[in-house]
């Protein structure tokens, strides 16, 4: 008797109920090299982890027919499953709710998707394009250099470390700052300082108990 053969594993089950971003997703991380599926219910999620046992689970928070914890718990079908939760602008606190170990807001940054599924070097037991981010936490701070970020209900505190690359602006301390608009101020050796408005669109947990809050600088008056 031929035993039945198992789909093979997959990286990415994408759990959100509108097509259009399910595609968009799909199409970005299949443009990657990432085999993914579809679900647009928690009830197909659930059976879809199951059958095809995927790496990471990008999950909509809000889905049909099921709580988010519920389905959230019922994604976990191996240790190995890592849970990226997807969150309307102003839902972090819902998405640190569900439980997921990578928090991203909408609109998703492709960078901020991709870095996610490859396993940025900040999380423990992985290397991947965050070894820069290491690098400046580990070495000492750069002399006469200072920055400090201030969020939207006018909190002031200083990260330990401010990565600037391109239109990318990434800020790592101790507070997650998933789906605020905060100012990140840098001011240089010769009296230069740079006030940088800045959308956070991704939090990544780093090891030492510290987050990476990613996001995109923004235009000067945005809202």
């Amino acid at each position: 008797m031929t035993k039945a053969r198992l789909p093979a594993p997959i990286d990415v089950l994408i759990v959100e109920t509108d097509e259009g971003l399910r595609r968009h997703y799909r199409a970005l991380l299949g443009s990657h090299g990432y085999s993914s599926a579809e679900a647009a219910t928690g009830e197909e999620a659930i059976r879809l982890a199951r059958l095809l046992s995927p790496r990471y689970i990008l999950l909509a928070v809000s889905l049909p027919g099921a709580e988010g914890r519920v389905v959230a718990d019922a994604l976990r079908v191996t240790s190995e499953t890592r849970l990226i939760c997807v969150t309307d602008p102003g839902g972090s606190g819902v998405s640190r709710q569900v439980g997921g170990e990578l928090l991203l807001t909408k609109p998703v940054v492709p960078e901020a998707l991709l870095r996610a599924v490859r396993g940025p070097s900040l999380l423990p037991g992985h290397a991947g394009d965050g070894a820069d981010s290491l690098a400046c936490r580990q070495r000492p701070e750069t002399p006469g250099v200072t920055f400090h970020v201030t969020t939207e209900d006018g909190q002031v505190f200083c990260p330990v470390a401010v990565i600037l690359a391109a239109n990318e602006v990434r800020v790592i301390g101790t507070r997650p700052l998933l789906g605020q608009k905060v100012r990140v101020l840098i001011a240089e050796p010769d009296g230069r300082t740079h006030d940088l408005p800045v959308r956070i669109l991704w939090t990544f947990p780093a090891d030492g108990g510290l987050v990476e809050n990613g996001g995109v600088n923004l235009p000067p008056d945005s809202p």
